[in-house]
C-alpha cells in the first residue's frame, strides 16, 4: 500500500530571481497565443493578440540587450510570425547523409503554413 505524502509552503514572488519570471512571463504569453489548449489564465484571455506581441517583443529585446534568452524561438522567413516546434529526431549513426548532422528539428508556421527543418549537432 503507498501513501500520498502532501506539502504546502506558502512562497513570495519575491523569492525568485528576475529572470525566472520574465521566462515563465514569456512562456505564458507565447503558450496563449500558440498552445491549442493553452493554460487558464484570465487575463491573457482576455487580451487581445496585439498586446501579448507586444509584451513578447518586449521581452524579447530584453533578452537581446542582457544576452539571456527566455525562450529559444524562431521566426518565419515568409511572414515573421513566431514558429511553432513541432519535434526533434535524432539521427543513427548508418544515416550519413545529412552532412555529419546528429539531429533535425522541425517547426512550422501558424501564419502561412510554411515549414522549416533545422540541422544541428554537426560532429
Amino acid at each position: 500500500m503507498s501513501s500520498k505524502n502532501t506539502v504546502n509552503a506558502t512562497v513570495s514572488i519575491r523569492q525568485f530571481d528576475t529572470d525566472v519570471i520574465i521566462e515563465e512571463l514569456y512562456n505564458r504569453v507565447y503558450d496563449s497565443m500558440h498552445d491549442e489548449e493553452p493554460q487558464y489564465d484570465p487575463t491573457l484571455n482576455e487580451m487581445p493578440r496585439e498586446n501579448k506581441n507586444d509584451i513578447l517583443d518586449a521581452l524579447r529585446l530584453y533578452c537581446k540587450e542582457t544576452h539571456t534568452q527566455p525562450n529559444k524561438t524562431m521566426t518565419c522567413w515568409v511572414c515573421n510570425e513566431e514558429l511553432i516546434w513541432g519535434g526533434d529526431h535524432d539521427f543513427e549513426e548508418d544515416e550519413t547523409h545529412f552532412d555529419g548532422h546528429t539531429m533535425i528539428t522541425n517547426l512550422s508556421c501558424p501564419q502561412c503554413e510554411s515549414y522549416v527543418e533545422v540541422y544541428h549537432g554537426k560532429e
